[in-house]
Parts: structure tokens; C-alpha cells; sequence
């Protein structure tokens, strides 16, 4: 797949998106399924950020957010599914409003040729031995 240039117009399904409308993220996918909602067809596509928030009192959030982004191109659900989840996807994304009034994230363009899946593995802590933290009697 060619490098996307962005700094021309992207067009999906039949509507066009300025260069001002979009943006580059990496997104830590975990799955996606099909969705058939009032007619459309699209995938959503389920991902995991670093929970970063701080609130007015200065307190941070901490772990692992979720979010599902929508992907127009339902063809491409087997490009997702040639790789083992969780991967690393660059992509472009704009924000759209649906009939709703909410805003939906939009992704326009994924880049399938630099997938970086990622392995889980178990965490490996040593055992700390409780014995040796109790002070000994004299």
C-alpha cells in the first residue's frame, strides 16, 4: 500500500474530508466485529488507551481505557482479522456527527502494511519472603 498523502481530500463512502478535517493516531486495536445499524454497514473497532486524565483537583486517572471507533470499509474486516490482536494500527481519523447529534470517530484510512502485533506474557514478579520483614526477637 502507498503512503498516504495528507494533504490531499480523502473520500469514503461518497464524502469528501478537507485535510483540516483529519488526523494521525496509533491505535492499539483489540478486536472488531461487523455492525449493521438502521442500513449501514461498518465495523467498530474496539481499542485501548492509556487513561491520562486529570481531574480539577490535580488527581490522575491510571490504567487502560477502552474505545470503539468506526471503520467504513466492510470489506476490509478480513485485513483486521489476518493479524493476532492485540496490534499496533496507524491510521487516519476524522470526527463526524451521526443522526444523533453525538460525535463519532471516524476512521478513514488504516495502514494494514505496518501492523506491529504485540504478545502478551505473564508478568514475572519475584516472590518477596515475608519472613525476612518481620524484625527477629532479641
Amino acid at each position: 500500500m502507498a503512503k498516504l498523502d495528507l494533504t490531499q481530500t480523502i473520500t469514503v463512502n461518497d464524502v469528501t474530508y478537507d485535510p483540516s478535517d483529519f488526523y494521525q493516531r496509533k491505535l492499539l486495536v483489540q478486536g472488531v466485529q461487523p455492525t449493521n445499524y438502521e442500513s449501514h454497514v461498518f465495523i467498530d473497532v474496539l481499542v485501548s488507551h492509556k487513561n491520562t486524565k486529570t481531574t480539577q483537583n490535580g488527581e490522575k486517572a491510571g490504567g487502560i481505557a477502552q474505545a470503539i471507533y468506526r471503520y467504513q470499509e466492510i470489506d476490509d474486516i478480513h485485513k483486521f482479522n489476518e493479524h493476532q490482536y492485540p496490534f499496533y494500527l496507524d491510521v487516519v481519523m476524522t470526527d463526524i456527527v451521526d443522526k444523533k447529534g453525538e460525535t463519532v470517530q471516524l476512521i478513514l484510512h488504516a495502514d494494514f502494511d505496518t501492523i506491529q502485533e504485540m504478545q502478551l506474557v505473564p508478568r514475572n514478579q519475584k516472590p518477596t519472603n515475608a519472613a525476612s520483614a518481620i524484625p527477629a526477637k532479641p
